[in-house]
């Protein structure tokens, strides 16, 4: 009554084909922007996801300029035009990144989190 641990040769099914336990690929397809473009739809939580994004890079970039007071910047120009300028760059890395996922580029995944941090620590920043 011990353990086998003994390698079995056994069949492997492979697609339609049953072959040994060397696995052939009969084609090997190339995962391309434009092939997932073609077999993938965006929908669900990703859907939800980049309509947040754009909709939070949009008040990003509106909200600075509504609410400009040159008293809130100690009469600094200079601050409240860094303030405006960060939300309009919020907006067009939310545009880039809604762009990115629709185009099914590479990148899109690396600029989703990124525009998920820099909200984070923008909506932090307004604690302080």
């Amino acid at each position: 009554m011990g353990i086998d641990l003994e390698k079995k040769e056994s069949p492997v099914l492979v697609g339609n084909n049953v072959d040994d336990t060397n696995i052939r690929f009969e084609e090997e397809e190339e995962i391309t922007s434009e092939s997932l473009l073609e077999t993938t739809r965006i929908h669900g939580w990703l859907s939800f996801f980049l309509f947040s994004i754009f909709v939070g890079g949009l008040v990003s970039a509106i909200y600075p300029i509504i609410t400009f007071n040159i008293e809130d910047y100690w009469g600094s120009y200079v601050l409240g035009m860094t303030d405006i300028a960060s939300g309009v760059m919020l907006f067009a890395l939310a545009v880039y990144t809604l762009v990115a996922f629709c185009k099914r580029k590479p990148n899109a995944v690396f600029f989703g989190k990124r525009m998920t941090k820099k909200a984070k620590n923008s909506r932090f920043e307004l604690l302080f």
